[in-house]
Protein backbone atom coordinates (compact mmCIF):
# COMPACT_ATOMS: atom_id res chain seq x y z
CA UNK A 1 0.00 0.00 0.00
CA UNK A 2 1.43 3.36 -0.98
CA UNK A 3 1.48 6.47 1.15
CA UNK A 4 -1.04 8.17 -1.15
CA UNK A 5 -3.48 5.25 -0.85
CA UNK A 6 -3.12 5.23 2.93
CA UNK A 7 -3.78 8.94 3.15
CA UNK A 8 -6.97 8.55 1.10
CA UNK A 9 -8.76 6.20 3.51
CA UNK A 10 -7.65 7.78 6.81
CA UNK A 11 -10.18 10.66 6.75
CA UNK A 12 -12.98 8.25 5.92
CA UNK A 13 -11.96 5.98 8.79
CA UNK A 14 -11.86 8.96 11.15
CA UNK A 15 -15.36 10.06 10.11
CA UNK A 16 -16.69 6.51 10.47
CA UNK A 17 -15.22 6.11 13.96
CA UNK A 18 -16.56 9.50 15.02
CA UNK A 19 -20.07 8.66 13.83
CA UNK A 20 -20.09 5.26 15.53
CA UNK A 21 -18.78 6.60 18.84
CA UNK A 22 -21.09 9.62 18.78
CA UNK A 23 -24.13 7.47 18.05
CA UNK A 24 -23.22 4.92 20.70
CA UNK A 25 -22.89 7.71 23.27
CA UNK A 26 -26.56 8.61 22.78
CA UNK A 27 -27.57 4.96 23.17
CA UNK A 28 -25.52 4.67 26.37
CA UNK A 29 -26.99 7.90 27.77
CA UNK A 30 -30.50 6.69 27.05
CA UNK A 31 -29.75 3.39 28.78
CA UNK A 32 -27.97 4.88 31.80
CA UNK A 33 -30.08 8.03 32.14
CA UNK A 34 -32.41 6.39 34.64
CA UNK A 35 -29.58 5.43 37.00
CA UNK A 36 -27.30 8.49 36.89
CA UNK A 37 -27.82 12.24 37.14
CA UNK A 38 -27.07 14.46 34.12
CA UNK A 39 -23.99 15.85 35.85
CA UNK A 40 -22.46 12.46 36.47
CA UNK A 41 -23.18 11.39 32.88
CA UNK A 42 -21.44 14.52 31.61
CA UNK A 43 -18.47 13.93 33.88
CA UNK A 44 -18.24 10.35 32.67
CA UNK A 45 -18.25 11.43 29.03
CA UNK A 46 -15.53 14.01 29.70
CA UNK A 47 -13.40 11.46 31.55
CA UNK A 48 -13.70 8.89 28.75
CA UNK A 49 -12.82 11.54 26.16
CA UNK A 50 -9.85 12.74 28.18
CA UNK A 51 -8.49 9.24 28.61
CA UNK A 52 -8.88 8.53 24.88
CA UNK A 53 -7.09 11.76 23.93
CA UNK A 54 -4.31 11.05 26.42
CA UNK A 55 -3.78 7.57 24.96
CA UNK A 56 -3.59 8.98 21.43
CA UNK A 57 -1.24 11.80 22.46
CA UNK A 58 1.08 9.52 24.41
CA UNK A 59 1.14 6.92 21.63
CA UNK A 60 2.28 9.63 19.20
CA UNK A 61 5.01 10.82 21.53
CA UNK A 62 3.48 14.16 22.47
CA UNK A 63 5.12 15.32 25.66
CA UNK A 64 3.07 17.29 28.18
CA UNK A 65 4.13 20.90 28.65
CA UNK A 66 5.32 22.04 32.02
CA UNK A 67 3.75 25.17 33.44
CA UNK A 68 4.63 27.35 36.39
CA UNK A 69 2.71 30.01 38.26
CA UNK A 70 4.16 33.49 37.80
CA UNK A 71 2.38 36.62 39.08
CA UNK A 72 -0.91 34.75 39.28
CA UNK A 73 -0.67 33.43 35.70
CA UNK A 74 0.35 30.13 34.22
CA UNK A 75 3.36 30.42 31.93
CA UNK A 76 5.44 27.84 30.10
Amino acid sequence: MTEKTTAAWLPLAAVACTLVFWASAFVAIRHLGHDFTPGSLSLGRLLVGSVCLAVVALSRGVEPRSYRLEDGRLVH
